[in-house]
């Protein structure tokens, strides 16, 4: 291609113009695989895989529970979590993800689905909606916050129901 083919009207792609949209197409599966190792580590019951999507600073608050700041919190969550039931099944649906600060920040959004098991047998299904922040330090993506919010419950939780893991 020509520099006389580009003033024509044809789209000259120069070699900066190539690294930044593949630097966005990087980020963005980068993205979507932490977001899945994190519910995948989750669900095989392995807090060491899902807890490698995560920042050590990392920040994840639970529908109106506490807010669980740095991996430590995280993990400790985590890990109660896992105690508290038998079986635990996600699903990450729509999964939207949008670069930006100069390809060094990214967000996501996705809807989200949990089937969790107690060890009664009783099945409890979950639909909301996550919102994740990611963040690359070293060239390395990391999730730095999550904010998960869930929409409807199956059973309905009882007021003066307590739940295994949300304070």
């Amino acid at each position: 291609m020509t520099a006389a083919d580009g003033a024509a009207g044809v789209d000259v792609v120069t070699g900066p113009d190539v690294v930044t949209a593949l630097d966005q197409v990087q980020a963005k599966l980068a993205g979507a695989y932490l977001v899945a190792e994190w519910f995948l580590g989750i669900d095989s019951r392995d807090p060491d895989r899902a807890m490698a999507s995560w920042h050590p600073r990392g920040v994840s608050s639970f529908t109106s529970g506490k807010v669980r700041d740095g991996s430590g919190a995280i993990r400790a969550w985590l890990e109660r979590s896992l105690a508290a039931y038998a079986e635990v099944y996600h699903w990450c649906a729509n999964l939207s993800l949008t670069v930006s600060g100069g390809g060094s920040t990214m967000h996501g959004e996705c809807r989200l689905s949990a089937l969790c098991v107690l060890p009664s047998g009783e099945a409890i299904r979950e639909v909301g909606t996550a919102v994740y922040d990611f963040s690359r330090a070293e060239g390395k993506w990391l999730i730095s916050r999550e904010v998960v919010t869930m929409q409807r419950r199956d059973p309905p939780r009882v007021a003066e129901q307590a739940s295994p893991i949300l304070p």
